[in-house]
């Protein structure tokens, strides 16, 4: 977040979409130097670049989600347990008082900062994701359990109206932690006031030996790992498993799926694509009964998990690649927040809200994965070659009749297709060059927006709409009431 290009990224999403929460990790990673000292026993605190953070956060009106991570190596029980391409430590502490004390003095600083009313409508979330096979955490399932239970109790003895949850379920493996952790934790009594997973529909292959995270995290990694991916509706499959199961353990806990996409591989090809917006429109309007907190992995493609591909379209998970070109999946979020607050009918590929006079009509035609990428065939798909593995579909055909509409409308037609709105697919068009110098990115981020018509109407009673959607296309359209004078 103190990198200049993201913070650009940042407010400019901000500015059209307006998200609730940012959430983010590392806040206690070495290179913000927070942890300042030679020994245990000789401990202070600089929360300047801290302050920067929270400050930009707030300037921009989001609220902070805070992952409590990583681990300053002046408290890491081994200093040798890195990930990322940053090189985070994620071992457990070598005295739980020490990291507890870093807590304490942490959210004090917060609460003295920004006042209490403030920070308990933050969120804090105690690590990154569960520790299944040595990722994200070097210690084991016992040691993270009581390390929860610990930093929950430390946060709470300093305001009971503090939010605090776990780390994220990861369903890696098939390997759920849910509801051992939940039983754990209520028999213990332990805090839990909201419940993180993280929705993505492939999983790593089962790995005979444990993994060396210290190549894991590289490029040439990924590319030798042939995921498969789950079912269309597995993202609410999961969410009602994890509910049914806070229902018998936390039935008051928020349910927030921190960090979903269709992959959490940073080079997925499918992520550049016009599918993405189909994706998480769907996705996004049926989860709306199972989660109280829907969040998207990753604003940017500029993330330092991993090193950043030379290509402008790598595949990477961001509503934005790296030289802040919006992808279809951006204004899939666009089109989401310009709907209503109360839903007139919603259906198979179709919403339609309104909010006041006005009217949202938003019209789909979504196309998973086929069979064969899903079973990890990846000879169908190269970097320039990348809708060879979706469903074949045909278009869909609407008619909609709305009655009660006299006056005068303004209506406002947005197209998204692999046309227009698709900036992978420009940039194909163009001839897909590898290195975009500053006229190209700014031609490409003109040729990205949607489609967009505009009609008066003078209603009388009536509006009849048909539509014909291709596969991978979006036809939104606003009805805004006009005032006469």
């Amino acid at each position: 977040i103190l990198d200049s290009n993201l913070r650009k990224q940042i407010v400019e999403l901000q500015q059209e979409i307006n998200f609730e929460y940012l959430r983010f990790e590392g806040i206690f990673n070495d290179d913000l130097e927070v942890c300042k000292g030679d020994s245990l026993e000789n401990i202070h605190y600089n929360w300047k670049l801290v302050d920067n953070i929270f400050d930009f956060i707030l300037k921009n009106k989001f609220k902070p989600f805070i992952t409590l991570s990583f681990m300053p190596e002046l408290l890491a029980s081994d200093r040798d347990k890195t990930i990322f391409y940053y090189q985070a430590n994620f071992s457990p502490p070598k005295d739980i008082n020490a990291w507890l004390d870093l807590i304490d003095a942490f959210i004090i600083h917060l609460i003295n900062r920004y006042g209490i009313e403030e920070v308990q409508q933050w969120y804090f979330q105690v690590w990154t994701e569960f520790p299944v096979r040595g990722f994200h955490w070097a210690g084991t399932e016992a040691e993270y359990f009581n390390f929860y239970a610990r930093t929950a109790e430390k946060i709470k003895a300093i305001s009971q109206s503090l939010k605090v949850g776990p780390a994220s379920e990861t369903f890696f493996e098939e390997n759920f932690l849910s509801e051992k952790f939940l039983e754990y934790a209520e028999q213990n009594d332990t805090a839990i006031d909201f419940y993180n997973i993280n929705l993505y529909h492939n999983s790593v292959p089962i790995m005979e030996e444990d993994p060396d995270l210290s190549k894991f995290y590289k490029e040439s990694t990924l590319e030798n790992i042939k995921f498969k991916f789950k079912e269309k509706d597995y993202s609410i499959k999961i969410s009602q498993k994890i509910n049914n199961l806070l229902t018998k353990y936390y039935p008051k806990a928020e349910l927030i799926a921190t960090r979903w996409n269709v992959s959490w591989n940073a080079k997925e090809l499918v992520h550049d694509t016009a599918f993405m917006a189909d994706f998480i429109i769907d996705n996004a309007l049926k989860l709306q009964e199972e989660l109280d907190g829907l969040g998207y992995l990753n604003l940017s493609d500029l993330i330092s998990e991993w090193p950043i591909n030379e290509l402008p379209f790598f595949g990477g998970r961001g509503l934005m690649n790296t030289e802040g070109i919006k992808k279809s999946g951006y204004y899939a979020y666009i089109m989401l927040s310009e709907l209503g607050d109360k839903i007139i009918a919603q259906g198979d590929n179709y919403i339609i809200t309104c909010k006041g006079d006005d009217i949202q009509i938003l019209l789909y035609n979504y196309a998973y994965l086929n069979q064969s990428y899903r079973n990890g065939d990846y000879s169908i798909i190269d970097e320039y070659n990348r809708y060879h593995v979706f469903e074949n579909k045909d278009s869909l055909k609407f008619k909609f009749k709305f009655s009660g509409l006299k006056g005068k409308y303004k209506l406002s037609h947005y197209h998204l297709n692999r046309d227009s709105g698709s900036a992978f697919d420009q940039w194909i068009k163009m001839g897909a060059p590898s290195d975009l110098n500053n006229h190209e990115i700014k031609y490409l981020k003109n040729k990205s927006f949607p489609d967009l018509m505009i009609d008066y109407l003078d209603l009388k009673g009536e509006y009849n709409l048909e539509a014909e959607v291709k596969r991978h296309g979006i036809e939104f359209y606003l009805l805004r009431k006009q005032f006469q004078i």
